[in-house]
């Protein structure tokens, strides 16, 4: 249930409300008749429900249903156009903002590139440039935002509103972020690590009936995180940067003080970026033949679908990088496995079913392993399920924090 109806100073009266309401939620028409059968609220009590909720303009009236017995019930829906949502999507290169009605229906889509060598200033006004395109589109401009939510690759300190320790974002580091945010949009602001939305939306969509799983999201930049849902809730830690995998210490030959200045994290060994760099550094002392070759011919620069092409092609060079990064990856996968035990792992973000090369490489790795091997799968929604998961965290915000008191004033 998306609303929570068990708060202590909540009437019978209000729970009878918020049940309707979230049916109503939970189904594009109802009639009371529906909600008879399926919540056993009296018809006389949901008949008075629907005139409080209509008349706070939550939910519209569709009409009557024509039915083959002739009865003609009354049919209702939540009022899409009562409030917005914001969803921001931000990356090393571009931000990505979204508008949804409250119940999560996408509206409108608008992405920026931003100098990620730029100043916080120059990012807000960013963000507020995607917001005034969004509650603008199509000429629209009545449009009333009831909450943002931002999805980044970064540890986020929900109590103090801080961000902290953000690779792919460097200049958002200590700051806090929630509070720039709000004033810009003028709405109250949730932001969440993207591996987080990307778990729970992949959950959502694809696994629901999965208690247990962990979500490795790679992104095309340093950023690598996951998220932990161990039965069927989302895992953020004590201190909110529980599955923070990119910090782990990966190389026992650095010292103690290289870790602590970022050089001995797993991110610098096994990031996109960094295999991008030592191929680009291959390339440019003459190495990686069959790659500059397929670069040549198909007048592109490198991707990971290029560098698999390349090493399945005999690019022993690009083969051998590829290879020790794919090491340090299954080593991660194996630990995560025996530390936490989930009934699946699922590589996304930028992961998805097109990287045979990558699958098929980390499949003859954990061949022989017996009772230990990890259950690996692909993440069907790829950079989308942090959408999803942001989605669902969004209304369940909006619904709990705005809706809720509109409903019980």
């Amino acid at each position: 249930m998306m609303i929570d109806i068990n708060r202590v100073e909540l009437s019978e009266k209000d729970r009878n409300q918020l049940q309707v309401l979230e049916e109503l939620i939970s189904h594009d028409k109802v009639s009371a008749s529906d909600i008879v059968s399926k919540i056993g609220i009296s018809a006389a009590t949901i008949s008075r429900v629907f005139r409080n909720l209509k008349e706070k303009e939550l939910i519209q009236y569709l009409g009557k249903e024509k039915t083959e017995k002739g009865r003609s019930p009354e049919l209702f829906s939540i009022n899409r156009g009562y409030g917005y949502m914001l969803h921001y999507y931000m990356t090393a290169a571009e931000i990505h903002g979204y508008l949804l009605d409250i119940t999560g229906h996408l509206e409108e889509q608008y992405g920026v590139k931003y100098r990620s060598q730029g100043t916080l200033e120059e990012l807000l006004g960013v963000i507020e440039k995607i917001k005034d395109r969004l509650m603008t589109a199509n000429g629209q401009r009545n449009r009333r935002l009831l909450a943002a939510g931002f999805s980044i690759p970064g540890v986020i300190n929900q109590k103090l509103r801080m961000i902290h320790k953000i690779p792919d974002i460097y200049f958002l580091s200590d700051t806090k972020f929630f509070d720039y945010a709000e004033r810009i949009l003028g709405v109250p602001v949730i932001i969440n690590n993207v591996a987080w939305l990307a778990a729970v939306g992949e959950k959502t969509c694809s696994y629901p009936f999965i208690e247990d799983m962990a979500y490795i999201n790679i992104t095309e930049f340093i950023g690598i995180g996951m998220g932990i849902i161990i039965g069927n809730k989302l895992v953020k830690g004590g201190r909110n940067y529980a599955g923070e995998i990119g910090q782990t210490c990966f190389d026992s030959g650095y010292s103690f003080q290289e870790y602590r200045d970022g050089s001995g994290q797993f991110e610098h060994e096994a990031s996109l970026q960094t295999l991008y760099g030592r191929v680009m550094q291959k390339l440019n002392n003459g190495g990686c033949k069959v790659l500059r070759l397929l670069m040549e011919e198909q007048e592109c620069e490198i991707s990971l679908e290029l560098l698999e092409k390349a090493a399945e092609e005999g690019d022993l060079d690009v083969k051998d990088i590829f290879d020790r990064m794919l090491k340090a990856w299954a080593i991660i996968l194996i630990n995560i496995d025996l530390i936490l035990n989930p009934e699946m792992i699922i590589l996304g973000g930028k992961i998805s079913e097109k990287n045979h090369y990558i699958l098929n490489t980390l499949r003859e790795m954990f061949a022989d392993l017996g009772m230990f091997k990890p259950e690996i799968r692909v993440s069907t929604l790829g950079e989308d399920a942090q959408l999803y998961g942001g989605i669902q965290e969004l209304k369940e915000y909006v619904f709990n924090n705005i809706i809720l008191q509109k409903v019980i004033n």
